[in-house]
């Protein structure tokens, strides 16, 4: 089993409720887009990475949820 789909059993295991329509890829592209910039709204992060705002908005719930992001109202 590879690294990437050992870590995805592993999160479907400790939360069930995790949607499988979050591929890893894309938290890890949005992650790595917010690493670089620091700060960016959803609908910036998507015009920038060809997503639907969204699926931007589930991907940053799931990276707060791990600890990864903290979303700031402005």
């Amino acid at each position: 089993m590879t690294s990437e789909k050992k870590k995805e059993e592993e999160l479907k295991a400790a939360d069930p409720m995790n949607s499988p329509k979050l591929e890893p890829v894309l938290l890890d592209k949005v992650y790595s887009y917010l690493k670089e910039r620091k700060k960016a709204s959803p609908p910036q992060i998507a015009r920038d990475l060809n997503l639907k705002v969204s699926m931007v908005m589930e991907i940053l719930k799931e990276l707060k949820r791990r600890d990864k992001v903290t979303i700031i109202h402005e």
